[in-house]
């Protein structure tokens, strides 16, 4: 049966990152989402972003491209979305965000 849904197909980047706490030497290896397909530098800063601060940085030992396809009914999207003007895809400046500010 086909369900009456907005979709939208999500690009990212999965990388397993090599760690390492300095305060234990403990070495581990984590998984880390980024919803943007990067690779090389811009995925090394990006990855280091997303470590605590009790995480060193050691090497990114794999990573792949992800698509996933995210779904949404109509009536739950209009309340939730905002309007956006179609020129500039601004967000536009209603009654309604200017008495939430």
């Amino acid at each position: 049966m086909r369900r009456d849904l907005i979709t939208r197909t999500i690009s990212g980047t999965k990388a397993t990152v090599k760690v390492i706490n300095p305060a234990t030497d403990k070495v581990s290896t984590r998984e880390i989402q980024l919803l943007k397909v990067l690779e090389g530098a811009k995925l090394e800063k990006a990855v280091k972003k997303e470590l605590t601060s009790d995480e060193c940085f050691v090497a990114i030992t794999a990573s792949e491209k992800v698509d996933k396809l995210y779904g949404i009914t109509p009536s739950d999207f209009m309340a939730h979305a905002i309007e956006l003007d179609p020129a500039t895809r601004d967000v536009l400046e209603t009654e309604a965000s200017d008495d939430a500010e």
